[in-house]
């Protein structure tokens, strides 16, 4: 995520002038608002490279493809962090004991999602058995060759970058 210095006020008031959040529905998507007079660009084209400059090199750039007239607005702030992913894209809640109910996966869409999830896990910490259906999770699972997460996600991330360039 990057945050760029305040705009002009001339800027300002040109770019996004409803002040909503938006997000793309491709594989690696971007995500961006403006906050407090900042352009906040988000994106997934940093997989494998989080906290790298190279990473908020790439959001820079696609911040810039999608809005030209910031490419003299200097950003001001950065950061990453690891997102949790699952096998089949869906967050997970369950009960890994009697004591401990758990949320896990949200695959990029925690704000969207929390929500929800909470609501489902504070019913299973009261003892309710709330309808999950795909979210239903018995247990912590391992991740099978968890030693390989980081060249795998490297593999997807230009997998999923090639199929968003050809329109797949």
């Amino acid at each position: 995520m990057i945050a760029t210095a305040p705009l002009s006020p001339e800027l300002d008031a040109q770019l996004m002038v409803n002040r909503r959040s938006y997000t793309e529905t491709r594989r690696m998507m971007k995500w961006f608002r403006k906050v407090d007079g900042r352009m906040l660009f988000g994106g997934r084209d940093a997989f494998g490279k989080e906290g790298e400059p190279t990473g908020f090199d790439a959001l820079r750039r696609a911040m810039v493809a999608l809005f030209p007239p910031l490419k003299d607005v200097p950003v001001e702030y950065r950061w990453s962090g690891y997102v949790g992913m699952t096998f089949n894209a869906l967050p997970h809640v369950g009960r890994s004991d009697d004591v401990t109910t758990f949320c896990l996966g949200y695959n990029g869409t925690g704000v969207a999602m929390a929500s929800l999830i909470g609501r489902h896990a504070a019913a299973l910490a009261l003892g309710e058995k709330p309808e999950l259906a795909l979210l239903a999770q018995n247990g912590l699972r391992p991740v099978p060759f968890h030693a390989l997460r980081a060249p795998g996600v490297r593999l997807v991330a230009v997998w999923y970058q090639f199929l968003d360039a050809v329109g797949a």
